[in-house]
């Protein structure tokens, strides 16, 4: 109540598309009317749902609009309680869609849907955007493609994804970007056709399609949820919101699993562990290499380890040290690589920012890098260079927050692609 009266006070009318984390029992429970040439929920006077599969004339322009999506954590949620079924599009919201789409031409100026057309998800497009999608294309993505196909339009807008990008020229996702509809008013007619199937703005990458993808990692690769129970965890509770890495789709592992068109066998993640042996859960554990599997056998392993050695090194602590590091990174790889055989191997160099490399000045992270490297190939591993990040895409100086994670992923993406090995 208080939220629609927010909205209700508002100097303007609020119209929206349901997502996918709806409470469907409740929104449902409103009255269904005609509002404008198409079905609406009035939640008051001034706060109306756009129902699927709808066609709107606001203004002069023609509307169409198809909420809903699937949610790819649906098994870990409680139905009625933070999951509802109706999130999926059903058959019978589909014919209504396509009939209102046919009385009208299939002409339309605008399209509001949370989800997207299975054209436009997953791979990349130059180096410079990055997009993901769930693990399993849903009736959302076949229902929008079947649409894309049939109509005219000049902009589409969807969310779902977390991301604000342009789809240029023909769509736009948004997240926390706010647009005015002004400056689409004289954009030109595209053909959906023109959009979809191979014609598609972004392409997905055939290399890694459907390959199972585990994470051996530290802090920066952990998050609440998706660790195994008793690990340490820094993407956890508040440090979510801090950080704005709220969601698994922001982490820089789940994108990269993405964008590569993979998908989640096991994240093995423990916040502040090292490479370095004798150490409290380190990498090189046949626990942990062996815990990559979780009922699956990962094709690609991505390491991200090592930026805890690298930070404990000083001139009074004789652990952590170069000799140390070398020793166990030799250890974690041949383990690995005895474990899975034919997995495709993955290695970043040391993360850092740009603050606490000069902080550490009298410790050479090259050096570290470098062992990296010689490893790799003793080992039949790839190697990913470092990141080096601006604190400002951090959240604490150290931890990456959202924008952080997508440069970080950003990288992973390219060098995976680009491989021609």
């Amino acid at each position: 109540e208080y939220i629609v009266n927010l909205y209700t006070y508002l100097p303007y009318t609020v119209l929206f598309v349901d997502g996918n984390h709806e409470n469907f029992e409740l929104l449902n429970s409103y009255p269904v009317e005609m509002w404008h040439g198409g079905k609406v929920h009035r939640i008051s006077d001034s706060v109306f749902h756009l129902m699927r599969g709808q066609v709107f004339q606001l203004e002069g322009k023609k509307f169409f609009t198809f909420g809903g999506a699937m949610s790819f954590d649906y098994k870990r949620r409680t139905k009625g309680v933070n999951w509802w079924p109706e999130e999926k599009p059903s058959k019978s919201e589909y014919n209504e869609a396509i009939n209102n789409l046919q009385a009208n031409g299939y002409q339309m100026d605008y399209v509001i849907s949370h989800d997207c057309p299975i054209s436009w998800i997953g791979g990349v497009k130059g180096s410079s955007k990055l997009m993901y999608e769930g693990y399993i294309d849903s009736l959302s993505n076949q229902y929008l493609e079947a649409f894309l196909e049939k109509i005219s339009f000049r902009q589409w807008f969807f969310g779902h994804y977390h991301m604000d990008i342009e789809l240029s020229p023909v769509a736009t996702e948004l997240y926390e970007k706010c647009v005015n509809l002004s400056d689409f008013l004289d954009a030109p007619i595209y053909s959906g056709k023109d959009f979809c199937g191979e014609n598609s703005p972004w392409k997905k990458p055939e290399r890694y399609a459907g390959k199972k993808v585990s994470i051996l990692g530290d802090s920066l690769s952990s998050y609440e949820g998706f660790s195994p129970k008793g690990y340490k965890i820094h993407y956890a509770g508040h440090i979510r919101n801090e950080s704005r890495v709220n969601s698994c789709f922001d982490t820089w592992w789940m994108q990269v699993i993405h964008s590569i068109d993979g998908v989640l066998c096991k994240n093995n993640s423990y916040a502040g562990s090292c490479v370095t042996p004798l150490t409290h859960a380190n990498s090189t554990m046949l626990s942990r290499i062996k815990d990559l599997r979780e009922s699956c056998e990962p094709d690609i392993i991505l390491v991200a380890m090592g930026a805890n050695d690298y930070g404990r090194e000083s001139s009074v602590t004789s652990k952590f040290n170069l000799f140390t590091f070398s020793a166990g990174y030799d250890r974690m790889l041949r383990r690995l690589r005895h474990n899975y055989p034919y997995a495709d191997i993955w290695c970043s160099g040391i993360y850092t920012t740009k603050q606490i490399k000069i902080q550490k000045k009298d410790v050479d992270i090259n050096k570290y890098n470098h062992y990296i490297i010689e490893s790799t190939k003793k080992y039949g591993a790839h190697y990913i260079a470092a990141v080096l990040l601006d604190e400002k895409y951090t959240h604490d100086g150290l931890h990456p927050n959202r924008e952080g994670m997508s440069i970080i992923a950003k990288k992973w993406v390219k060098a995976m692609l680009e491989n021609q090995d």
